[in-house]
């Protein structure tokens, strides 16, 4: 009888399901970024103002490209949203409302609706990520 060989590949494995993760996480923050983005349109006029509870509308189209989404490798995490430098107070305060120089906004949500859109999206897009 000839003796076998045992072969520790288990590290070829984490790291497959590390690059998966990262991967998916990835592909879950453009995701959100491209509906929260498609979800906030230009103003027709200068009277044309979001309703409460829609997504805010544009006049130039700051917030709407100031959108970006980074991913941490190391914590495998996400992060999207309005970049401050960009817009400033002014995507929290429709996001959340509240006052913001001298006017209370009611909320205009554009950042949670579209990770909302992808949450049930979620449990496919890890299923299928590990090669």
């Amino acid at each position: 009888m000839k003796d076998a060989k045992v072969v520790n590949k288990l590290h070829k494995v984490k790291k497959s399901v590390e690059d998966s993760l990262l991967a998916t996480v990835s592909d879950a923050a453009r995701l959100t970024r491209t509906i929260a983005r498609n979800s906030i349109k230009k103003r027709k006029n200068e009277d044309d103002h979001a309703r409460p509870g829609q997504p805010v509308k544009t006049r130039f189209g700051l917030i709407k490209e100031s959108i970006l989404y980074d991913v941490d490798k190391k914590r495998q995490d996400m992060i999207v949203g309005a970049t401050y430098s960009r817009v400033g107070m002014s995507a929290n305060i429709h996001e959340l409302g509240g006052r913001f120089r001298g006017r209370l906004y009611a909320p205009r949500p554009f950042m949670w609706p579209a990770f909302s859109k992808i949450i049930s999206r979620l449990p496919r897009m890890w299923r299928y990520s590990i090669r």
